[in-house]
């Protein structure tokens, strides 16, 4: 688009940066992982665990980065830190760093050795589920559709049938932030029915998406508690199993479950058992600074489909915050459907104030 090589790229973003060298970095506070070339490896980027990158140049006399086993540890090292700076600090901090993690990846791909291949293929496809997942965050579909694509490819490439089956999953969960429920329930009970075997964790969300699905789609109450009970089932089943790949499924636990139960409630029309369970994992204070501005904004509008306006605009406020910290357009999307469930209730001093303080989040957001 702007009729530079990426090389050239490199050198224009490079314009205050300071050497750097191999190796990781200790600054004190924030541990810096190793760096991972860009462009044709005269820079290199590295990703701090308080959200904050940093892109410099690399000493000429340094070596290109083998694509061996070696390197492909260093990249899973900088994919799990992006995805801790991706909690702290929302997709807005950790997306960048993530892009070209996944360009060097297919530069490193394209010099390794067969077996290495595949494990390039796989992580690869890790990658892109989890940049899929930031630009859903940010609210950009298209190009959450993009990566989600690519990670199908590498996974087939990779011949990883767990993976192909947990990006059936998140290919649901995208659904739902469409509002298609008929797709999100198909989908789900894809993940459910395919050939592949995926672990307990990944096994107890599909089941639960199956739920949620069903809810949307006017299945009775009693069904869709029943298809939660399975999930339940199985995570009460693993308590004290270890946690698992951490590719995926790793996050599903007691809590998650809680928060997916309540979505199911909300979608089954009982917003008052639905604003009870999130409160109950919000009051743990378990979750990232991101989650919880979501499901804050997401327990706001059960409150207000429960005929609570002012509780609902308080816990909404507290959204507002979380999600001007972590640019999170889907949260400000759910509090936009919270001001519209307020819309009774807007003559009311709170709920105005969640309005005002969602508009002047969005202008915020909008400032080049």
């Amino acid at each position: 688009m702007l009729g530079v090589s990426s090389s050239e790229l490199s050198t224009l973003l490079l314009d205050d940066a300071t050497d750097l060298g191999p190796g990781h970095i200790h600054d004190g506070t924030d541990t810096v992982a190793a760096p991972v070339p860009v462009g044709d490896g005269s820079a290199q980027f590295l990703i701090r665990t308080d959200g904050s990158t940093h892109l410099g140049r690399r000493e000429p006399s340094d070596p290109r980065h083998a694509c061996d086993e070696a390197s492909v540890s260093c990249f899973r090292h900088q994919v799990q830190l992006c995805k801790t700076v991706d909690g702290r600090a929302g997709a807005s901090a950790a997306l960048p760093a993530v892009v070209q993690i996944l360009g060097a990846l297919g530069r490193c791909a394209s010099e390794a050795d067969h077996d290495v291949r595949r494990t390039l293929a796989c992580l690869s496809a890790e990658a892109a589920e989890f940049a899929a997942w930031m630009y859903r965050d940010a609210r950009n579909p298209t190009a959450a559709g993009f990566w989600l694509d690519r990670a199908v490819q590498w996974s087939q490439e990779a011949g990883d049938l767990e993976m192909q089956g947990y990006l059936l999953l998140k290919r649901s969960q995208m659904a739902y932030e469409e509002r298609d429920g008929g797709r999100v329930l198909a989908l789900a009970q894809a993940a459910d029915r395919g050939p592949w075997p995926v672990p307990w964790r990944v096994k107890a969300e599909i089941l639960q998406q199956e739920a949620r699905g069903m809810a949307m789609t006017g299945s009775a109450l009693a069904d869709v508690e029943r298809k939660m009970g399975e999930a339940q089932e199985i995570i009460d089943g693993n308590t004290d199993a270890p946690r698992g790949d951490p590719r995926f499924g790793s996050y599903y636990d007691a809590g998650t479950h809680l928060l997916r139960s309540a979505s199911c409630y909300l979608e089954a029309g009982k917003p008052a058992r639905a604003a009870s369970l999130f409160g109950e994992v919000l009051g743990a204070d378990t979750l990232t600074p991101r989650d919880e501005g979501y499901f804050r904004a997401r327990r706001s509008v059960a409150l207000a489909l429960s005929g609570e306006p002012d509780a609902a605009a308080e816990e909404g406020v507290r959204a507002v915050q979380r999600a001007t910290e972590t640019g999170s357009g889907r949260t400000r999307r759910e509090l936009a459907r919270a001001v519209t469930a307020l819309g009774p209730w807007l003559t009311r001093p709170r709920p105005r104030e969640l309005r005002d303080a969602l508009m002047a989040s969005r202008s915020t957001a909008d400032r080049p």
